[in-house]
């Protein structure tokens, strides 16, 4: 039997910093409905909206993705990613071979191609048990090191030596955009970045995520001249 490969999209009603965040506009349509057409594009076996929000629920729907009835405890501020994939994980009845794709709603210059590359790479490496997308940099690192935040200190360098950038560790942060995750891993750890764990870099572009008026301003932008260059 071949593995499921399903898309799972987090999408609550409330949000503090945009109201309604994930039904913006966004292209022809919404935020949400674009990363429908992106998992839709990337041949996922079933798309998944988990939500508690009615109007949400019906955009899903509409957009022909399949709805998860969200738990209201698990559609708080406080509710973790980890939770909703654990509530999912149990109503889809993900079996050990099957690979869930979670997909960040708030992201929407991530590639449809760099989704791809999340499942090929997990898919073709049966060690791992996690694909997630990162944005790789080389920077200067420093932490604050008082109470109040307002003195810092050098993290991965030090005052009296400063290396040539291209001489520190690659370090990256985590995008939230992408999630490739094996149904074994998910079962054993029941978290959203199962060990063994890789990564697939995508551009600073990509890794932009939505939280606030600026950044959505930004996103649509950067989108509009996407779309007149394809």
């Amino acid at each position: 039997m071949n593995p499921r490969v399903i898309g799972l999209l987090p999408a609550r009603g409330g949000s503090k910093g945009i109201l309604r965040k994930n039904l913006q506009n966004f292209g022809t349509g919404n935020l949400l409905s674009h990363k429908i057409d992106q998992a839709r594009s990337a041949s996922l076996t079933d798309i998944y909206v988990s939500t508690e929000d009615s109007e949400i629920k019906e955009e899903a729907i509409s957009r022909g993705a399949k709805v998860i009835d969200r738990p209201v405890e698990f559609a708080t501020d406080t509710s973790s990613t980890d939770d909703v994939v654990t509530h999912a994980q149990g109503v889809l009845n993900i079996k050990s071979q099957d690979v869930l794709v979670l997909l960040q709603v708030t992201s929407p210059l991530l590639l449809v191609d760099s989704i791809k590359s999340c499942i090929k790479k997990l898919v073709l490496n049966d060690h791992l048990q996690c694909v997630f997308t990162v944005h790789y940099a080389h920077p200067f690192l420093w932490k604050s090191s008082s109470n109040k935040g307002d003195v810092w200190e050098p993290k991965n360098h030090s005052r009296s030596y400063r290396p040539r950038r291209q001489d520190l560790e690659i370090e990256g942060w985590e995008t939230g955009g992408c999630y490739a995750i094996r149904g074994d891993g998910l079962l054993n750890q029941r978290i959203r970045y199962p060990e063994p764990t890789s990564t697939i870099p995508v551009s600073y572009l990509e890794a932009l995520d939505i939280d606030t008026v600026d950044d959505l301003e930004t996103a649509r932008s950067i989108f509009k001249v996407y779309s007149k260059m394809q």
